[in-house]
Protein backbone atom coordinates (compact mmCIF):
# COMPACT_ATOMS: atom_id res chain seq x y z
CA UNK A 1 0.00 0.00 0.00
CA UNK A 2 1.34 3.44 -0.96
CA UNK A 3 0.89 5.61 2.11
CA UNK A 4 0.30 9.34 1.67
CA UNK A 5 0.73 11.26 4.92
CA UNK A 6 1.85 14.76 3.86
CA UNK A 7 -1.59 16.21 3.20
CA UNK A 8 -2.86 19.57 4.49
CA UNK A 9 -4.46 19.56 7.92
CA UNK A 10 -7.93 20.34 6.55
CA UNK A 11 -7.74 17.42 4.13
CA UNK A 12 -6.51 15.11 6.90
CA UNK A 13 -9.42 16.17 9.10
CA UNK A 14 -11.90 15.65 6.25
CA UNK A 15 -10.58 12.11 5.68
CA UNK A 16 -10.73 11.40 9.41
CA UNK A 17 -14.38 12.47 9.49
CA UNK A 18 -15.10 10.18 6.53
CA UNK A 19 -13.52 7.20 8.31
CA UNK A 20 -15.37 7.84 11.58
CA UNK A 21 -18.71 8.36 9.82
CA UNK A 22 -18.35 5.15 7.79
CA UNK A 23 -18.37 2.89 10.85
CA UNK A 24 -21.90 1.40 11.04
CA UNK A 25 -23.95 2.05 14.18
CA UNK A 26 -24.09 -1.63 15.14
CA UNK A 27 -20.26 -1.88 14.95
CA UNK A 28 -19.45 1.13 17.12
CA UNK A 29 -19.65 -0.94 20.30
CA UNK A 30 -17.54 -3.74 18.84
CA UNK A 31 -13.78 -3.53 19.35
CA UNK A 32 -13.07 -3.31 15.59
CA UNK A 33 -15.33 -0.27 15.32
CA UNK A 34 -13.82 1.28 18.45
CA UNK A 35 -10.24 0.92 17.17
CA UNK A 36 -11.09 2.36 13.76
CA UNK A 37 -12.96 5.27 15.32
CA UNK A 38 -10.05 5.90 17.71
CA UNK A 39 -7.53 6.19 14.85
CA UNK A 40 -9.88 8.61 13.07
CA UNK A 41 -10.31 10.71 16.23
CA UNK A 42 -6.55 10.88 16.76
CA UNK A 43 -5.97 12.07 13.18
CA UNK A 44 -8.81 14.59 13.55
CA UNK A 45 -7.48 16.02 16.81
CA UNK A 46 -3.89 16.29 15.52
CA UNK A 47 -4.87 17.41 12.01
CA UNK A 48 -2.26 15.03 10.65
CA UNK A 49 -1.86 11.59 9.13
CA UNK A 50 0.75 8.89 9.59
CA UNK A 51 3.06 8.78 12.58
CA UNK A 52 2.07 12.31 13.52
CA UNK A 53 -1.19 10.81 14.85
CA UNK A 54 0.01 7.35 15.84
CA UNK A 55 -1.21 4.99 18.52
CA UNK A 56 0.76 2.15 20.10
CA UNK A 57 -0.47 -1.19 21.33
CA UNK A 58 0.08 -0.02 24.91
CA UNK A 59 -1.94 3.20 24.45
CA UNK A 60 -4.86 1.39 22.80
CA UNK A 61 -4.70 -1.34 25.44
CA UNK A 62 -4.93 1.23 28.24
CA UNK A 63 -7.98 2.86 26.61
CA UNK A 64 -10.04 -0.22 25.85
CA UNK A 65 -8.78 -3.22 27.83
CA UNK A 66 -10.87 -2.65 30.98
CA UNK A 67 -14.20 -2.90 29.21
CA UNK A 68 -13.19 -5.52 26.64
CA UNK A 69 -11.04 -7.99 28.58
CA UNK A 70 -8.80 -10.58 26.92
CA UNK A 71 -5.03 -10.98 27.09
CA UNK A 72 -3.21 -8.66 29.49
CA UNK A 73 -0.27 -8.35 27.08
CA UNK A 74 -0.95 -5.24 24.93
CA UNK A 75 0.59 -6.67 21.74
CA UNK A 76 -1.23 -9.99 22.01
CA UNK A 77 -4.49 -8.27 22.96
CA UNK A 78 -4.36 -5.89 19.98
CA UNK A 79 -3.25 -8.64 17.58
CA UNK A 80 -6.47 -10.52 18.38
CA UNK A 81 -8.58 -7.47 17.45
CA UNK A 82 -6.57 -5.92 14.60
CA UNK A 83 -7.48 -8.68 12.12
CA UNK A 84 -11.17 -7.96 12.71
CA UNK A 85 -10.49 -4.23 12.32
CA UNK A 86 -8.78 -4.85 8.97
CA UNK A 87 -11.70 -7.06 7.88
CA UNK A 88 -14.16 -4.29 8.78
CA UNK A 89 -12.08 -1.77 6.85
CA UNK A 90 -12.07 -4.05 3.78
CA UNK A 91 -15.88 -4.13 3.94
CA UNK A 92 -16.00 -0.33 4.20
CA UNK A 93 -13.33 0.46 1.60
CA UNK A 94 -15.73 0.65 -1.32
CA UNK A 95 -18.07 2.89 0.68
CA UNK A 96 -15.18 5.18 1.68
CA UNK A 97 -14.00 5.51 -1.93
CA UNK A 98 -17.49 6.41 -3.12
CA UNK A 99 -18.07 8.94 -0.33
CA UNK A 100 -14.71 10.64 -0.81
CA UNK A 101 -15.21 10.81 -4.58
CA UNK A 102 -18.71 12.21 -4.06
CA UNK A 103 -17.39 14.91 -1.69
CA UNK A 104 -14.70 16.02 -4.13
CA UNK A 105 -11.69 14.59 -2.28
CA UNK A 106 -8.71 13.20 -4.18
CA UNK A 107 -7.78 10.66 -1.50
CA UNK A 108 -9.54 8.18 0.78
CA UNK A 109 -8.61 7.11 4.34
CA UNK A 110 -6.69 3.95 5.19
CA UNK A 111 -5.60 2.28 8.42
CA UNK A 112 -1.98 1.18 8.81
CA UNK A 113 0.03 -1.09 11.06
CA UNK A 114 3.78 -0.45 10.80
CA UNK A 115 6.99 -1.23 12.65
CA UNK A 116 8.28 1.14 15.29
CA UNK A 117 11.44 1.29 17.38
CA UNK A 118 12.73 -1.92 19.01
CA UNK A 119 10.23 -4.15 17.28
CA UNK A 120 7.16 -2.25 18.51
CA UNK A 121 4.08 -1.79 16.34
CA UNK A 122 2.49 1.54 15.45
CA UNK A 123 -1.13 2.06 14.37
CA UNK A 124 -2.37 5.14 12.57
CA UNK A 125 -4.57 6.53 9.83
CA UNK A 126 -3.09 7.24 6.44
CA UNK A 127 -4.42 8.12 2.98
CA UNK A 128 -4.38 6.68 -0.51
CA UNK A 129 -5.14 8.21 -3.88
CA UNK A 130 -8.59 7.51 -5.24
CA UNK A 131 -8.45 4.89 -8.02
CA UNK A 132 -9.18 6.07 -11.53
CA UNK A 133 -12.65 5.37 -12.82
CA UNK A 134 -12.68 3.48 -16.16
CA UNK A 135 -14.32 5.43 -19.00
CA UNK A 136 -17.28 3.07 -19.28
CA UNK A 137 -17.85 3.11 -15.55
CA UNK A 138 -17.57 6.89 -15.53
CA UNK A 139 -20.25 7.12 -18.20
CA UNK A 140 -22.49 4.75 -16.27
CA UNK A 141 -21.84 6.74 -13.09
CA UNK A 142 -22.77 10.00 -14.82
CA UNK A 143 -25.97 8.43 -16.15
CA UNK A 144 -26.74 7.02 -12.71
CA UNK A 145 -26.19 10.40 -11.06
CA UNK A 146 -28.52 12.01 -13.58
CA UNK A 147 -31.17 9.40 -12.85
CA UNK A 148 -30.66 9.88 -9.12
CA UNK A 149 -31.13 13.64 -9.47
CA UNK A 150 -34.35 13.04 -11.38
CA UNK A 151 -35.58 10.67 -8.69
CA UNK A 152 -34.65 13.11 -5.93
CA UNK A 153 -36.51 15.83 -7.78
CA UNK A 154 -39.64 13.75 -7.46
CA UNK A 155 -40.68 13.98 -3.82
CA UNK A 156 -41.25 10.72 -1.98
CA UNK A 157 -44.89 9.99 -1.09
CA UNK A 158 -46.06 11.63 2.17
CA UNK A 159 -45.09 9.66 5.26
CA UNK A 160 -42.69 7.38 3.32
CA UNK A 161 -39.06 6.72 4.15
CA UNK A 162 -36.35 5.54 1.75
CA UNK A 163 -34.09 2.58 2.50
CA UNK A 164 -30.45 2.51 1.43
CA UNK A 165 -28.30 -0.58 1.02
CA UNK A 166 -25.60 -0.49 3.68
CA UNK A 167 -22.23 -2.23 3.81
CA UNK A 168 -22.11 -6.02 3.54
CA UNK A 169 -23.17 -7.56 6.87
CA UNK A 170 -20.82 -9.63 9.02
CA UNK A 171 -21.61 -13.33 8.62
CA UNK A 172 -21.07 -16.16 11.06
CA UNK A 173 -18.78 -19.05 10.15
CA UNK A 174 -21.75 -21.08 8.96
CA UNK A 175 -23.17 -18.04 7.15
CA UNK A 176 -19.88 -17.54 5.28
CA UNK A 177 -19.91 -21.19 4.29
CA UNK A 178 -23.46 -21.02 2.94
CA UNK A 179 -23.82 -17.42 1.69
CA UNK A 180 -20.26 -16.06 1.63
CA UNK A 181 -20.05 -15.30 -2.09
CA UNK A 182 -23.73 -15.66 -2.87
CA UNK A 183 -25.52 -19.01 -3.11
CA UNK A 184 -26.34 -20.03 -6.66
CA UNK A 185 -29.74 -21.74 -6.79
CA UNK A 186 -29.55 -24.13 -9.72
CA UNK A 187 -32.33 -26.69 -10.21
CA UNK A 188 -30.10 -29.42 -8.78
CA UNK A 189 -29.30 -27.35 -5.69
CA UNK A 190 -32.96 -26.47 -5.13
CA UNK A 191 -33.81 -30.17 -5.25
CA UNK A 192 -30.97 -30.96 -2.83
CA UNK A 193 -32.35 -28.35 -0.41
CA UNK A 194 -35.95 -29.54 -0.66
CA UNK A 195 -35.41 -33.32 -0.56
CA UNK A 196 -33.95 -33.70 2.99
CA UNK A 197 -36.97 -32.09 4.74
CA UNK A 198 -39.34 -34.25 2.68
CA UNK A 199 -37.38 -37.37 3.65
CA UNK A 200 -37.51 -36.29 7.30
CA UNK A 201 -41.30 -35.97 7.14
CA UNK A 202 -41.66 -39.39 5.48
CA UNK A 203 -39.29 -41.00 7.98
CA UNK A 204 -41.04 -39.51 11.00
CA UNK A 205 -44.45 -40.65 9.68
CA UNK A 206 -43.05 -44.15 9.35
CA UNK A 207 -41.57 -44.00 12.87
CA UNK A 208 -44.89 -42.72 14.24
CA UNK A 209 -46.67 -45.66 12.63
CA UNK A 210 -44.16 -48.15 14.06
CA UNK A 211 -44.49 -46.61 17.53
CA UNK A 212 -48.28 -46.73 17.38
CA UNK A 213 -48.19 -50.41 16.37
CA UNK A 214 -45.68 -51.21 19.13
CA UNK A 215 -47.75 -49.53 21.86
CA UNK A 216 -50.95 -51.23 20.72
CA UNK A 217 -49.25 -54.64 20.70
CA UNK A 218 -47.85 -54.44 24.23
CA UNK A 219 -48.97 -53.42 27.72
CA UNK A 220 -45.56 -52.39 29.04
CA UNK A 221 -45.24 -49.09 30.96
CA UNK A 222 -44.04 -45.88 29.29
CA UNK A 223 -40.34 -45.20 29.92
CA UNK A 224 -38.52 -41.80 29.75
CA UNK A 225 -36.88 -42.92 26.50
CA UNK A 226 -40.36 -43.29 25.01
CA UNK A 227 -41.17 -39.69 25.91
CA UNK A 228 -37.91 -38.45 24.36
CA UNK A 229 -38.64 -40.41 21.19
CA UNK A 230 -42.16 -38.99 21.04
CA UNK A 231 -40.78 -35.44 21.34
CA UNK A 232 -38.25 -36.09 18.58
CA UNK A 233 -40.84 -37.45 16.15
CA UNK A 234 -42.99 -34.36 16.79
CA UNK A 235 -40.20 -31.76 16.62
CA UNK A 236 -38.43 -33.21 13.55
CA UNK A 237 -41.34 -32.77 11.10
CA UNK A 238 -42.05 -29.30 12.53
CA UNK A 239 -38.44 -28.23 11.86
CA UNK A 240 -38.62 -29.75 8.38
CA UNK A 241 -41.89 -27.90 7.71
CA UNK A 242 -40.40 -24.58 8.85
CA UNK A 243 -37.37 -25.16 6.63
CA UNK A 244 -39.57 -25.84 3.62
CA UNK A 245 -41.88 -22.90 4.34
CA UNK A 246 -38.95 -20.47 4.58
CA UNK A 247 -37.57 -21.78 1.29
CA UNK A 248 -40.96 -21.40 -0.37
CA UNK A 249 -41.33 -17.87 1.06
CA UNK A 250 -37.93 -16.91 -0.32
CA UNK A 251 -38.81 -18.25 -3.76
CA UNK A 252 -42.16 -16.43 -3.84
CA UNK A 253 -41.32 -13.15 -2.06
CA UNK A 254 -37.68 -13.01 -3.29
CA UNK A 255 -36.49 -11.72 0.09
CA UNK A 256 -36.77 -12.54 3.79
CA UNK A 257 -35.03 -11.81 7.09
CA UNK A 258 -31.70 -13.63 7.33
CA UNK A 259 -31.70 -16.50 9.88
CA UNK A 260 -29.83 -15.93 13.14
CA UNK A 261 -27.32 -18.69 12.41
CA UNK A 262 -26.16 -16.93 9.23
CA UNK A 263 -25.06 -13.65 10.85
CA UNK A 264 -22.76 -12.58 13.67
CA UNK A 265 -23.96 -12.30 17.26
CA UNK A 266 -24.32 -8.49 17.16
CA UNK A 267 -25.33 -8.16 13.51
CA UNK A 268 -28.65 -6.49 12.76
CA UNK A 269 -30.99 -5.94 9.82
CA UNK A 270 -29.57 -8.56 7.45
CA UNK A 271 -31.91 -9.92 4.75
CA UNK A 272 -31.69 -12.71 2.19
CA UNK A 273 -32.31 -11.51 -1.36
CA UNK A 274 -33.00 -13.60 -4.43
CA UNK A 275 -31.36 -12.00 -7.46
CA UNK A 276 -31.43 -12.97 -11.14
CA UNK A 277 -28.04 -13.21 -12.84
CA UNK A 278 -26.98 -13.89 -16.41
CA UNK A 279 -24.74 -16.97 -16.69
CA UNK A 280 -24.26 -16.79 -20.44
CA UNK A 281 -26.27 -19.92 -21.21
CA UNK A 282 -29.28 -18.47 -19.44
CA UNK A 283 -30.44 -16.70 -16.31
CA UNK A 284 -30.12 -18.19 -12.83
CA UNK A 285 -31.00 -17.19 -9.29
CA UNK A 286 -28.54 -16.46 -6.52
CA UNK A 287 -29.20 -15.88 -2.81
CA UNK A 288 -27.22 -13.01 -1.26
CA UNK A 289 -27.12 -11.50 2.21
CA UNK A 290 -27.68 -7.73 2.21
CA UNK A 291 -28.43 -5.01 4.72
CA UNK A 292 -30.72 -1.99 4.43
CA UNK A 293 -31.18 0.96 6.78
CA UNK A 294 -33.24 4.15 6.74
CA UNK A 295 -33.94 7.17 8.93
CA UNK A 296 -37.12 7.02 10.98
CA UNK A 297 -39.71 9.48 9.71
CA UNK A 298 -41.00 10.00 13.27
CA UNK A 299 -37.90 10.52 15.44
CA UNK A 300 -34.93 10.47 13.03
CA UNK A 301 -33.19 7.40 14.50
CA UNK A 302 -31.92 4.50 12.38
CA UNK A 303 -34.49 1.99 11.09
CA UNK A 304 -33.34 -1.65 10.93
CA UNK A 305 -35.03 -4.59 9.25
CA UNK A 306 -36.32 -7.68 11.04
CA UNK A 307 -38.80 -10.50 10.60
CA UNK A 308 -42.43 -9.42 10.96
CA UNK A 309 -43.26 -12.63 12.89
CA UNK A 310 -46.92 -13.30 13.69
CA UNK A 311 -47.91 -9.65 13.94
CA UNK A 312 -47.09 -8.81 10.31
CA UNK A 313 -47.19 -12.25 8.70
CA UNK A 314 -44.47 -13.03 6.18
CA UNK A 315 -43.39 -9.40 5.93
CA UNK A 316 -39.93 -8.07 6.63
CA UNK A 317 -40.50 -4.80 8.47
CA UNK A 318 -38.36 -1.83 9.43
CA UNK A 319 -38.18 -1.07 13.16
CA UNK A 320 -36.76 2.11 14.65
CA UNK A 321 -33.82 1.58 16.99
CA UNK A 322 -35.28 4.10 19.46
CA UNK A 323 -38.86 2.76 19.49
CA UNK A 324 -38.97 -0.66 17.76
CA UNK A 325 -42.53 -1.51 18.82
CA UNK A 326 -44.16 1.77 17.81
CA UNK A 327 -42.17 3.14 14.86
CA UNK A 328 -42.66 0.27 12.40
CA UNK A 329 -42.51 0.54 8.61
CA UNK A 330 -43.03 -1.62 5.56
CA UNK A 331 -40.08 -2.64 3.37
CA UNK A 332 -40.24 -2.78 -0.43
CA UNK A 333 -36.84 -3.77 -1.92
CA UNK A 334 -37.99 -2.87 -5.43
CA UNK A 335 -38.82 0.77 -4.74
CA UNK A 336 -36.66 1.12 -1.57
CA UNK A 337 -39.66 2.78 0.11
CA UNK A 338 -41.29 2.07 3.44
CA UNK A 339 -44.63 3.25 4.87
CA UNK A 340 -45.77 3.43 8.49
CA UNK A 341 -47.53 0.36 9.90
CA UNK A 342 -48.85 2.19 13.00
CA UNK A 343 -51.57 4.82 12.86
CA UNK A 344 -50.99 8.21 14.40
CA UNK A 345 -52.95 11.44 14.45
CA UNK A 346 -51.81 14.48 12.51
CA UNK A 347 -51.02 12.89 9.17
CA UNK A 348 -48.99 9.85 10.32
CA UNK A 349 -51.13 7.27 8.52
CA UNK A 350 -50.45 3.52 8.77
CA UNK A 351 -50.96 0.99 6.00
Amino acid sequence: MNEINDLPAEVAKALARQLAAAVPDDHREKMAGKLMTRLAEEALSKGALGKGAQETAASLHSKFYVSEGGSKDPSQWLSDHWKKTEALYCDLKGVLIERCRRDGLSHFPAIVKSNGAKGSKLYYMSAQELPEVPQREAQQRAAGEADAQCREAEADPPGALRYKKDMEPQLSSLGKLVFGAGRLLTLRRRVSIAVPPILVVILTLWVNWKIAVAFLATNRPIYPSDVVLAVVVVVAPYVAFKWMSRLMDLMSLRYQAAPDWATGMKEMCAVLELEDIDRGEGSAKVVKVSRYTALCGVCGHTVYLKDGNKQFGRRVVGCCSASPDEHVFTFDPRTSLGYPLRQRKGGYVGQ
